[in-house]
């Protein structure tokens, strides 16, 4: 499975819930927000669970 580019992107976008979005504006706005890292999320799990990202 290919990882790179935007296509990630553009499917973690679709598939956004309202806090995500509102995430988003907040950072695309030059703001703060805060999030715990995950560091053993796999791509594979991103889709599977959707608390992975978050």
């Amino acid at each position: 499975m290919n990882t790179s580019g935007n296509g990630i992107l553009t499917d973690m976008l679709e598939r956004a819930d309202n806090e995500q979005e509102k995430d988003l504006h907040t950072l695309l706005e030059g703001g703060t927000i805060s999030a715990y890292l995950r560091e053993n999320v796999i791509y594979a799990d991103i889709h599977q669970d959707r608390n992975a990202l978050t």
